[in-house]
């Protein structure tokens, strides 16, 4: 019997070292436990040194192939967080963007495990998120504490607000479409709180930009980072007038172009999947 199981990971910016973290690691102890055959966190090894710590992956596209380029990850036990560790190369290598995924894979036979990696592009995809005043540059005092390492601390009162409004991460939807879409009435499908809801809306190009810091990268460089972006408005038909949308909540709103259909959905949603099955 020959046992496979398939994790998938959406990314983000924090994964991406945008927000968040200065370093790169993928979490999720409901999917990486029984990925790796643990019972219990107590059998993880607490160090990256530690040889038990390895897996070794082989790039998926050269998994039956002669070419055997591969990369060692590690999963470990750190912050009681079961974390895999060792991607940062591979995200460059493969020019990933937040709104793509990572897809890995283990085969067992006779209790021997081998490992693939792989990723998908989305394309098709973009995310918006909610915009918040901690988002802006602007919205901060920027000074070094006593080691030199640069620090923000917010304004008692936020020197721009945009209510309502959201950004767009990185992605590589095509411009094109875009530009079909922004603007106009687009009917799309809303998958919220367990149902799907028809809704007419309208993304607006506002022509405002706002300074997105980046305070994973500023910290790793000890100086300000931040990228500039454009800010939308989302609306839809009440009655005769175009009234800011209702999403019921979700602050990160995963844009899809299915070609024959537009799907929303929140981005949060079920980031981290485990699939398993088995043949003879």
């Amino acid at each position: 019997m020959v046992k496979r199981r398939i994790a998938v990971r959406k990314l983000n910016r924090t994964l991406l070292k945008k927000e968040g973290t200065k370093e790169i690691y993928i979490t999720g102890k409901n999917v990486l436990m029984p990925f790796f055959g643990f019972d219990n966190m107590e059998e993880l090894p607490t160090s990256r040194r530690d040889e038990d710590s390895k897996r070794v992956f082989k790039f998926k596209k050269n998994l039956y192939g002669d070419n055997n380029s591969e990369m060692t990850l590690r999963v470990t036990r750190e912050n009681n967080e079961v974390r895999l560790t060792g991607f940062e190369d591979f995200f460059e290598a493969n020019d990933l963007n937040e709104v793509d995924q990572i897809i890995i894979e283990c085969m067992e036979s006779d209790g021997v495990q081998k490992y693939a990696l792989d990723y998908l592009k989305c394309n098709n995809t973009r995310v918006l998120q909610s915009y918040d005043i901690k988002d802006s540059y602007v919205n901060y005092n920027v000074s070094k504490n006593k080691k030199g390492a640069i620090q923000f601390t917010e304004l008692p009162f936020p020197a721009e607000q945009y209510e309502g409004a959201y950004w767009l991460w990185d992605d590589s939807f095509d411009e094109s479409r875009w530009n079909e879409i922004i603007n106009k009435p687009t009917e799309i499908c809303l998958a919220a709180k367990g149902k799907v809801y028809k809704k007419t809306v309208k993304i607006v190009k506002t022509n405002e930009v706002i300074k997105k810091l980046m305070k994973a990268k500023s910290s790793s460089v000890n100086q300000a980072v931040f990228q500039e972006k454009e800010l939308y408005r989302i609306y839809e038909p009440v009655g005769d007038e175009w009234m800011e949308a209702d999403f019921m909540g979700i602050r990160n709103l995963e844009l899809t172009d299915e070609g024959n259909r537009m799907k929303l959905c929140s981005r949060d949603a079920v980031p981290f999947c485990l699939y398993e099955g088995g043949w003879e």
